[in-house]
Formats: C-alpha cells, sequence, structure tokens
C-alpha cells in the first residue's frame, strides 16, 4: 500500500514539474494581467486621420530630401501648437543626399530621466505607407493630452527621420542616432516605447498569421494590439501591458521572446536596446509579419488606433510618475 501511495505521490509530482516546465515559459512570453480600471484620455480618430492622410499623401523615402524636410518641418509645427518644447536633432547618415532631422517634442517637466516614446516618419522608397504613419499620428495626439497631465519625469515625443529600409537595423536609424546622443550625455532613460503601425485590425478569422508555437498562445483575429520586447524586459512589457490594458475596451496582447521566435526586434526599440536601455514596441503586429498592412490610408482602422494611443498615454502616465 505504501509503495503505491509512494509511485502515486512521485507520478503527481512529476505532472506537477511537467505543467510547471510549461506553464512558465508560456507565462513568461505572453504575461497575462488583470486589467486596471483606469480610463485613458479621449483621443479622436478624425485627427489621427488627418494626420495620417497629410503624412503619406506622397512617398517619404530616403531619397526625397525635399520631402523629409517637408515633413518634419510640418511636424515641428504641430508639436509646437500642441505646447511642446520642440528641437530637432541633425544628422547625415551613410549614402543620404542630404542631412535628415530627428524632431523631439519635450512635455513635462526638466529632468535628466525620462521616457521616450518614438515612431518614425519616413517610409520605404516609393511608399505612401498609411499605416507607419499612424505611429507619429499618435505622437501628436500625445503631445496634446501628455500637456496636460501629471508628470514625475520628462517625456520626448520623437519623430525619427530614418527608420524604414535600407536603414532599419542600421546605426544610421534615427533611433540610434537618437539613443547614442542621450548615452552620450550621460542621459537616463527610464522606458522607451516605440510605436509600430497601430490601425491595421480586423475582426476576420485567421487575419492574424503567427509563427508556430505562438498560434496555441494568441488570437487567430487581428482585433488586438500588443506590447513586445525582449525576455530581459519582461518587467516593462508587462507594466506597459497591465496600464493599457485597463484604460480602453481594445484588447491588449504581450509578447517577451526572441527574435527567432518572433520579431521582437523589428522596431526602432532595437536602438534603445544597443545603447543598454529598456525599451518596448507598442505595434498591430503588421510590422512583424503576423497580419496584413493596410493598402491606403482609406483601410486603417482610426477608432482602433484612437483607442490604441488612449490606452498608450495612460501607460506613458504610469511610466512617468
Amino acid at each position: 500500500m505504501a509503495s503505491r501511495r509512494t509511485k502515486g505521490l512521485l507520478g503527481a509530482g512529476c505532472a506537477a514539474s511537467a505543467l510547471s516546465l510549461i506553464a512558465a515559459p508560456v507565462w513568461l512570453t505572453t504575461q497575462p494581467v488583470l486589467a486596471r480600471p483606469a480610463a485613458g484620455p479621449p483621443m479622436y480618430p478624425s485627427q489621427l486621420e488627418a494626420e495620417v492622410r497629410e503624412l503619406s499623401r506622397a512617398p517619404r523615402g530616403h531619397d526625397d530630401a525635399a520631402r523629409l524636410d517637408e515633413v518634419s518641418a510640418h511636424l515641428a509645427g504641430v508639436f509646437a501648437s500642441a505646447g511642446a518644447d520642440v528641437s530637432t536633432q541633425e544628422f547625415t547618415p551613410a549614402h543620404a543626399p542630404a542631412p535628415v532631422r530627428n524632431v523631439i517634442a519635450r512635455v513635462g517637466p526638466a529632468s535628466e530621466e525620462r521616457v521616450v516614446v518614438g515612431a518614425r516618419y519616413d517610409a520605404a522608397p516609393g511608399e505612401l505607407d498609411a499605416n507607419g504613419a499612424t505611429g507619429v499620428a499618435a505622437l501628436v495626439a500625445l503631445a496634446g493630452s501628455l500637456g496636460t497631465a501629471r508628470l514625475g519625469v520628462g517625456v520626448e515625443l520623437v519623430a525619427f527621420a530614418l527608420g524604414a529600409p535600407p536603414y532599419l537595423g542600421t546605426v544610421d536609424m534615427g533611433s540610434a542616432h537618437h539613443a547614442r546622443a542621450v548615452r552620450a550625455r550621460r542621459g537616463r532613460v527610464r522606458a522607451m516605447l516605440a510605436i509600430e503601425g497601430l490601425g491595421a485590425l480586423s475582426r476576420a478569422d485567421g487575419s492574424t498569421r503567427l509563427p508556430r508555437p505562438l498560434g496555441l498562445l494568441y488570437p487567430t483575429r487581428a482585433e488586438f494590439v500588443a506590447v513586445v520586447g525582449r525576455y530581459t524586459d519582461w518587467r516593462l512589457v508587462r507594466a506597459v501591458k497591465r496600464a493599457m490594458a485597463g484604460a480602453t475596451d481594445l484588447p491588449v496582447r504581450s509578447i517577451s521572446g526572441t527574435r527567432r521566435l518572433a520579431r521582437v526586434d523589428a522596431g526602432d526599440q532595437q536602438s534603445y536596446w544597443a545603447a543598454g536601455f529598456p525599451a518596448v514596441m507598442i505595434t498591430d503586429t503588421s510590422h512583424m509579419g503576423w497580419r496584413a498592412r493596410p493598402a491606403d490610408a482609406d483601410a486603417v482602422d482610426y477608432r482602433a488606433a484612437a483607442k490604441a494611443t488612449s490606452a498608450l498615454s495612460a501607460a506613458i502616465v504610469e511610466l512617468a510618475r
């Protein structure tokens, strides 16, 4: 009898160990949280749409210096109109016809430590990239909402000059220049949030195409926004997800992983990792190849993008307390 009881206990222990070996990586990857009841500030789809249409009315590739100048001047103007302290960071990348500029909007108190939120304003040569423009449109909306928020540290909203191919993943990304400049000044980044598209949502079954084995862990409908980071940044991923999930009714998922598991480096956050700063990506996952990108500005889901921006504002306020 004792022998049977011992075998039963051993079997139960082995089963529990096996479940924990499965549950631990699943929890670390997906990081379930209880949504918090804090609502985000109102964001208006029409404002986001107007900005996306302005940015995507003509291609804005790295090879069109005049167009990039036009876009950077426009962004500096709208950031200033929102009450932000605006500056630019000029640099000349390799193989570029002329200098380009990051546009930086500072809100909140002056402080050495900061929260950085960024999105690229360029596109691949010849492309309009309306979905990519939603990230910059979100920055413009955030400049207004955060200007009246109670912040403990300053927030830098940065529109990066170069982030699309062929500069993606190189030392000449606009985000790389900004991250290195902050490090050179011995500035501190509490958290960096890179926005990579917010408007590619769909309720159709199978509209999310996930790499194995992630298909078992995430929805097959592309009706969520994701917080994405490395395993080592799981605390930041979880904090951002928790704040965003309670801010609106837009579903928020998260993934902490590797490039091989999922393209967690498919954005400007990689530049801040290289500089030694914690960073995550906020994305509709189209840039990770999980879902199709909208063909043009008419196909962007601006209501979903507005909800994502509202949730993002709530998360930034939480991080900047």
